[in-house]
């Protein structure tokens, strides 16, 4: 059977005590790793205000660029390989 450890990452400080225990965990044991950024999109309409929706949703996925580069530099420092997925819902 394979393993892989998927973690939901939003840049939290739990979210990145809970991603070191993943990379950690990944380093010693050899798993490979994924870490997902999402992207809701259904709750565009509570945060729009006065911008649009595409502005809007373009800092969302900018800041989710943000976050996911910062947990794929926490990787490398630990030298472990990681897949990076950014999802829209």
């Amino acid at each position: 059977m394979s393993r892989k450890i998927l973690v939901p990452f939003d840049g939290s400080e739990p979210a990145e005590l809970a991603l070191r225990w993943a990379l950690l965990d990944a380093h010693d044991h050899g798993f490979p790793i994924k870490i997902m950024y999402v992207v809701d999109e259904r709750s565009l309409d509570e945060l729009t205000g006065f911008a649009p929706k595409e502005t809007v949703l373009k800092e969302l996925r900018g800041r989710g660029e943000g976050i996911l580069n910062r947990a794929e530099r926490m990787a490398n420092e630990l030298g472990v390989d990681v897949e990076i997925e950014k999802k829209s819902v």
